[in-house]
């Protein structure tokens, strides 16, 4: 497989990731979708955005209803979008003043991305509750209780532990097709990759649009088309926008003597020379 090749699927591979932080701005700030209204983004296309991630995400069985599917999508980008915030703001209040429960529920966690902060709620909430659950002979049991009213005023209440075992249930809600036979992995793999191309061309599309209309670095920034560096003098930060790769490079011609850009944790397209 030439540098090329390599480039282009890596490029695709990393769409999803890309589109789901699209997504995610264009659902929670206001500014950015009456930019993106203005210029033809409708409530459909933004459904079929989330569809199409949900499509290039894994495979699906065909009697998955699109509805159910947008619901998934949106509890995991929401387990997803909330869970590092989480960690460190329990993780603050625990370690100032409880430090015996803040070993015991932060052993080994660790925030993640995509379907994997699932597991990382779960772990979370699973070791609250231990501390809730605590025997009265425990000597810890009131320093265990004492923690849980701290992190009640910080907003994690019983309510809001329980909202979120409620959203948790949601995106582990999509059922699961039987394992697959050998012989069809091929013909999965190849419907992989259409999934993945049909993202990708409304992730271009969509991410153009918002370069050419949206003027604010951080709208920009939240839809991932920009991003924050330092300067080399260490100096105050400044924003880049990041460029995006042609999905077929080699279709893209160079602009004699101008260098070449590259998609912020995308592989690099130089061609070989």
């Amino acid at each position: 497989m030439n540098q090329e090749d390599v480039a282009s699927r890596q490029v695709l591979e990393a769409t999803p990731e890309r589109a789901l932080k699209f997504l995610r701005a264009v659902g929670t700030s206001a500014q950015i979708r009456a930019a993106l209204v203005a210029s033809g983004y409708s409530s459909e296309e933004h459904k079929l955005g989330w569809e199409l991630l949900q499509r290039a995400s894994g495979y699906l069985p065909p009697d998955t209803q699109p509805q159910d599917d947008l619901k998934v999508a949106q509890a995991i980008a929401e387990l997803d979008a909330t869970d590092e915030p989480a960690l460190r703001r329990i993780g603050a209040a625990l370690k100032r003043f409880h430090k015996k429960q803040y070993k015991f529920v932060f052993n080994g966690l660790a925030p993640t991305q995509g379907a994997g902060s699932i597991l990382v709620w779960v772990k979370l909430l699973d070791r609250l509750d231990a501390l809730e659950s605590s025997p009265k002979r425990k000597k810890t049991h009131k320093a265990d209780r004492a923690a849980l009213k701290t992190l009640a005023k910080r907003g994690y209440t019983p309510e809001e532990r329980a909202r979120v075992r409620e959203v948790i249930k949601v995106a582990q809600s999509a059922d699961l097709p039987p394992a697959q036979p050998d012989e069809a992995e091929t013909q999965h793999l190849a419907e992989h990759k259409k999934a993945l191309i049909e993202l990708r061309g409304w992730y271009e599309d969509w991410s153009e649009t918002a370069r050419a209309v949206i003027r604010r670095r951080d709208s920009l920034i939240k839809l991932g088309l920009a991003q924050r560096r330092v300067s080399s003098s260490g100096g105050e930060e400044i924003e880049d926008e990041d460029e995006e790769e042609d999905l077929e490079t080699e279709e893209a011609p160079e602009t004699e003597g101008s260098p070449e850009t590259e998609d912020a944790g995308e592989a690099d397209s130089r061609r070989p020379t």
